[in-house]
């Protein structure tokens, strides 16, 4: 099973938010690099660093782990934070409020939370109506993912269900466990956890059309521009992170089992394979995720599925390392 990321993930996530949330410069090779969600779809970031990539490719990196992409974005417009992995449409947010924020990798094609996740009596969508869901924070992906679930469920999220804030996946199973909610979106891993309790899935969003954003490297166009050595780096890091994750089980399982915590040996090997085939060898921006992206904005803001999808993107920090033929040699093509 997956053990609780209890009290102590709480109390770390507190303290660097406050820290993170102060003014200040950190735009240097001495990094800091952030992340909002504990789940296997980060595993290439956890690999970056403890096998030493991002150092080899000159970044003194501290990966940190701050829960809600919401805290993340706020960090990077007061410079503490250069670069975030979380949600990409968090970016494109904040973007069309104002900010230079864009997204400059998609690591996975179909990774993330993607299924809606229900209690044992739920068979379907009608049968939530008046029940209590969950999402980590609201903004997040998880928030973002549910609500177009919901409604491709036939329900409407703000008047049919309540949504609560209560924290990550091992935190929303628990709650789902305890009875507390009687559903929440769930990843891969989560998904096969669920089961062992009984729960069942009531639908799979990419039977819906959703594009993902949900792992994306994100950072401020200002930044990428003026600190192009630094993000090059980063990139150079992370595709080599992933060419390693892809070609060393053993040592990546042991990277992942650390970080999230993933104890049944079973679900732990399934994810392992199911990630390490969703990794991106060329992890460009994805341009279709943007697009859906875009037209569920739409929605509330109008006219937003108009624009120009590469607004959002910064597509050559990917394209220069294939063009350059730093990818192919990693898979040995040359």
């Amino acid at each position: 099973m997956i053990a609780p990321m209890l009290g102590f993930n709480f109390r770390l996530s507190l303290v660097l938010a406050i820290a993170l949330l102060t003014p200040g410069s950190l735009w240097s090779k001495d990094i800091n690099i952030a992340y909002s969600t504990i789940g296997a779809n980060n595993t290439v970031v956890w690999v970056a660093r403890d096998m030493g990539f991002f150092k080899k490719h000159g970044l003194d990196a501290q990966v940190l782990y701050v829960q809600g992409g919401g805290i993340l974005i706020q960090g990077m417009l007061n410079g503490n934070i250069p670069i975030t992995i979380t949600s990409g449409s968090q970016a494109m947010v904040s973007n069309l409020a104002g900010t230079d924020l864009v997204i400059f990798s998609t690591f996975h094609s179909a990774a993330g939370p993607r299924y809606l996740g229900v209690a044992k009596d739920i068979q379907n969508g009608s049968q939530l109506k008046g029940k209590r869901l969950a999402v980590s924070r609201f903004g997040s992906s998880s928030d973002f993912i549910l609500r177009f679930a919901l409604r491709k469920a036939g329900l409407d999220p703000e008047r049919d269900v309540a949504i609560l804030q209560i924290g990550n996946s091992p935190d929303r199973l628990a709650a789902m466990r305890n009875g507390q909610i009687s559903g929440t979106m769930l990843t891969l891993e989560d998904r096969w956890a669920a089961e062992k309790f009984g729960f069942q899935t009531l639908l799979d969003v990419y039977d819906h059309g959703f594009h993902s954003l949900t792992v994306s490297a994100i950072a401020s166009k200002k930044y990428l521009t003026e600190q192009r050595d630094t993000a090059r780096g980063f990139m150079r890091g992370l595709v080599e992170a992933i060419h390693f994750t892809k070609t060393r089980p053993e040592e990546t399982k042991k990277i992942m089992a650390k970080n999230t915590r993933i104890a049944d040996p079973e679900i732990l090997d399934k994810s392992y394979r199911f990630i390490a085939a969703d990794y991106l060898p060329r992890p460009y921006p994805s341009i279709k995720g943007i697009q859906f992206t875009l037209q569920d904005l739409d929605r509330t803001k109008p006219g937003v599925a108009e624009l120009n999808p590469l607004r959002f993107a910064d597509m050559d920090l990917v394209k220069e390392l294939e063009t350059n033929g730093f990818i192919d040699r990693l898979y040995g093509k040359k």
